[in-house]
């Protein structure tokens, strides 16, 4: 079913097959006719979504497709900082759609008749067209296996391209250049899994640059978030969501790096959530801090609408830094957190999807494999290797004597790197003895 919808999706007029991205929704079953906005934090889910699927099924399509999507984050709304812009709208000159979408007039004068044939056979496109008397571009009708044979990949790139430098000289849709946090911290972990998975050292390049950004021109003299950024000025102080996704990211970028600088700003801005956000009387956080303004009330969202509630990020981040620190605490209050939206996660369990992946994570067995040695590219082939796979419930670590990742994880100071690399394979912290049959470990994660 996964991926059905994940190709469907693809396949359809809300991905962009000339400039990439995805549309924010269909407005019709076939996921043909899309409400042309593109939204930040769609993309940065749908490239999570897209990189895991590949990881799972290693089919190369699922990789070309993610790849795509950084594609246009990376060219469309990314600023010169490295922050990544919100949105684009839908419409240009007043139309909506009107700078993506084809007459079959315009095709025919931009190609030969052997091209319009492969517009019409292969990317949906028709005399009466599909869009108000226009063309979607789509390949809801097309045979993949056969779209990708050499002769046919390269004319229908071609096409892709001279439309795309076409499209670039009509009047583009109006981009929100506003840096939010909450969004950026979802491209963050998203270019960090995408960069880990994929091999794609340039994404987290990108993520660790928009990271500084985030660090240097969003955050107050006492080190809090601030919630936006446009034209050098700031706007209020975080909220949860803000705090929620930032950890995300900064989780996901220690888990590309081991950098324990990224997990040590996970871990401070953790605790500033749970300082100013959380409830001590019935637990789970409040939208807004207690340092803020002080409204009639104070909701707790935990809801999932377009993007997972930041609840339930808080509650997968809080087990995330249990399984890299070893701190129990963190396992408490993500327990605490889940049972206190209970009752709402039970009567409407699809409104909650989030929660029960944090619920599902915590009450599964799960397996902790440490990789020590002094060989630094033995270490880093294993590392490789480890990215390559999908493991949701297995924490991997690897430590070559660092000191700095021994003050983050005080486990590790049990563990001493030798000359060859070793593995330690524990589950729920119950270590077998460590081997150097490496090969036998990942057979055994599979």
């Amino acid at each position: 079913m996964v991926e059905h919808t994940l190709l469907s999706m693809y396949k359809g007029g809300i991905f962009d097959h000339i400039g990439y991205g995805f549309s924010r929704y269909s407005t019709d079953r076939k996921w043909l006719v899309p409400h042309f906005e593109k939204m930040l934090y769609d993309n940065a889910l749908l490239a999570i979504a897209y990189t895991e699927c590949y990881a799972c099924t290693k089919n190369e399509l699922y990789k070309n497709i993610a790849e795509k999507i950084f594609t246009y984050v990376l060219r469309d709304l990314t600023s010169s900082d490295g922050a990544f812009y919100s949105s684009e709208d839908a419409d240009s000159e007043g139309m909506e759609g009107k700078y993506y979408v084809w007459s079959y007039k315009e095709l025919f004068k931009q190609f030969n008749k052997n091209k319009v044939e492969i517009l019409c056979n292969y990317l949906g496109v028709t005399k009466e067209g599909n869009f108000e008397g226009a063309n979607i571009i789509n390949l809801i009708h097309t045979d993949l296996e056969t779209v990708n044979q050499p002769e046919i990949k390269k004319a229908v790139e071609e096409i892709r391209s001279k439309l795309y430098d076409e499209r670039l000289k009509r009047i583009r849709p109006f981009k929100d250049t506003k840096v939010l946090i909450s969004w950026n911290g979802m491209m963050i972990a998203a270019l960090a899994i995408g960069g880990r998975v994929l091999h794609r050292r340039d994404y987290i390049v990108a993520a660790k640059k928009a990271a500084g950004f985030i660090l240097g021109s969003m955050t107050d003299q006492k080190n809090r978030l601030l919630n936006g950024y446009k034209n050098g000025i700031n706007s209020a102080v975080g909220y949860l969501d803000d705090y929620a996704y930032i950890i995300f990211g900064f989780i996901e970028l220690y888990r590309s790096t081991f950098d324990t600088s990224y997990l040590n700003k996970a871990l401070e801005f953790n605790q500033t959530l749970i300082d100013n956000f959380w409830d001590n009387q019935q637990s789970g956080f409040f939208f807004y801090g207690n340092d803020q303004e002080n409204l009639i009330i104070r909701p707790k969202e935990h809801y999932d609408g377009a993007t997972p509630s930041g609840n339930s990020i808080a509650a997968m981040n809080l087990l995330q830094l249990y399984e890299y620190t070893g701190d129990h605490n963190f396992k408490v209050r993500a327990e605490k957190l889940i049972n206190a939206f209970g009752a709402d996660i039970n009567s409407q369990p699809t409104g909650h999807i989030h929660f029960l992946t944090a619920f599902l994570t915590n009450n599964q067995n799960k397996s902790q494999v440490i990789f020590t040695g002094r060989d630094k590219n033995e270490l880093l082939k294993i590392r490789q290797k480890l990215d390559s796979n999908f493991l949701p419930f297995t924490t991997c670590l690897v430590y070559d004597g660092n000191e700095a990742a021994v003050e983050t994880n005080p486990h590790l100071k049990d563990y001493i790197p030798e000359d060859r690399v070793t593995a330690y394979v524990c589950e729920n912290f119950t270590c077998q003895q460590p081997t150097h049959n490496i090969d036998a470990v990942f057979t055994g994660l599979q």
